[in-house]
């Protein structure tokens, strides 16, 4: 009965599981970056300048997690020239999110 189940993954759910676990990613950040914030543990409500802060840091986190699926996915299929392409946006990009991310949620930024 369980046997067509163990057989070997099809790329529909490779992709579907990929997609799923970068969804799960993104979500356990917001998690912790709204306990690190204090939502929900010792206040109900975000000051407008945190929710700001953490609202555009989210959008440019999902953004940058698309971007690295849709790169391993064209790695994975073999389409050289968009790998390429999106290889040197990303190598640009990932290490000023990082920058961007530190300076928005440090406690001494301005």
């Amino acid at each position: 009965m369980f046997q067509n189940m163990a057989s070997k993954p099809t790329p529909t759910r490779l992709y579907l599981g990929r997609a799923l676990h970068t969804a799960s990613t993104v979500l356990m950040v917001l998690l912790l970056l709204l306990a690190a914030k204090g939502f929900n543990i010792t206040r109900g409500r975000l000051r407008q300048n945190s929710a700001v802060r953490l609202t555009a840091f989210m959008c440019m986190y999902i953004v940058t997690c698309l971007c690295l699926f849709i790169y391993e996915q064209q790695v994975n299929t073999g389409d050289k020239k968009i790998a390429e392409c999106l290889k040197q946006v990303l190598s640009k990009y990932v290490p000023v999110h990082q920058f961007i991310g530190i300076l928005l949620f440090n406690q001494y930024s301005v």
